[in-house]
């Protein structure tokens, strides 16, 4: 096998859509990422066989940095991930410290990883028309919808960022969570595969959320919601809107990203009033090159011990 960097973006969102890889891994979020940081976008190739793609994040650490890939690498039936992933530990041996890897299919290569950034579990519900989804909410969750619309609550695309990001700084004020700048969601609202949804009641935006396109999926990435008329169920009517909207666009399943029963009881208990198939991912790989691992490793266990 050799491992090649690939320059057409038709060639690699193709090979992406048809073995299932997801936005993390696309042409476009790659551009996205690469306005403040390194990416390299690499192909495995087995003679002339074009057998899979990994698209990867240079991260800055004190000392160095590493390698990270996001629900990758995406491969054909042809090889395995471990397969793939030594030709690029190989490849990229001299650019970092390790590799860190948040796969999509079970890895044995390197070690458990002691950190992550991605959802290790996530519903995902399968779109269908508007009462066979209604079917699938529990009673409270259609209850909701139904109230928001007899309240008036209207659902659109957003024109503008600003009033999400006043949502989410609220959000961020009160619950003492960190969210990035304003810039930086000004350049995902310019992104080609997402786009910016609300609802609103008597002028008033209740609740907004950036969703992802690509492939088969849309993906509910980041969402805000006010503290003013909480009772008219803004964000359950948004989601069930957004539900609608991606299945007339011809997409079969929407990605909630991300449950944690423990971090975020509330949140979670809020999705899976949806319905939908609990999805695990498998645990995050490192692929140390060196013995500078071991110094990063130990400094993760230290500053978790104090926090």
């Amino acid at each position: 096998m050799e491992v090649e960097k690939i320059k057409e973006k038709k060639i690699w969102n193709e090979f992406l859509e048809k073995h299932g890889g997801g936005f993390l891994q696309s042409w476009q979020w790659g551009k996205f990422k690469s306005r403040n940081q390194k990416m390299h976008r690499l192909g495995c190739f087995s003679g002339e066989a074009f057998e899979g793609v990994c698209q990867i994040f240079e991260e800055r650490l004190p000392l160095g940095k590493y390698l990270y890939i996001p629900y990758g690498p995406v491969v054909s039936k042809n090889i395995s991930s471990d397969e793939f992933l030594k030709e690029i530990k190989n490849y990229m041996r001299k650019r970092a410290d390790f590799i860190r890897v948040e796969p999509i299919e079970k890895i044995r290569l390197g070690r458990e990883a002691f950190n992550r950034h991605q959802p290790k579990k996530t519903l995902i519900i399968d779109l269908k028309t508007e009462d066979e989804l209604l079917e699938g909410f529990d009673k409270d969750t259609r209850y909701s919808v139904r109230r928001a619309n007899r309240e008036g609550v209207n659902f659109r695309e957003a024109e503008a960022v600003d009033s999400f990001y006043n949502l989410l700084s609220q959000a961020s004020g009160r619950h003492g969570f960190g969210i990035y700048s304003e810039k930086y969601y000004q350049d995902l609202f310019d992104l080609e595969i997402t786009r910016l949804f609300e609802v609103r009641h008597d002028g008033d935006v209740l609740a907004s959320a950036f969703v992802v396109f690509f492939g088969d999926q849309a993906t509910y990435l980041h969402a805000g919601s006010s503290e003013i008329k909480r009772e008219f169920c803004g964000s359950t009517l948004l989601n069930f809107e957004i539900m609608n909207k991606a299945f007339k666009a011809g997409f079969s399943r929407y990605d909630f990203w991300g449950i944690d029963e423990e971090k975020m009881p509330g949140v979670t208990k809020f999705k899976k009033g949806f319905g939908g198939e609990e999805v695990r991912y498998p645990e995050a790989r490192d692929i140390s090159f060196n013995l500078k691992y071991g110094m990063y490793k130990k400094a993760h266990q230290i500053k978790s011990n104090f926090s």
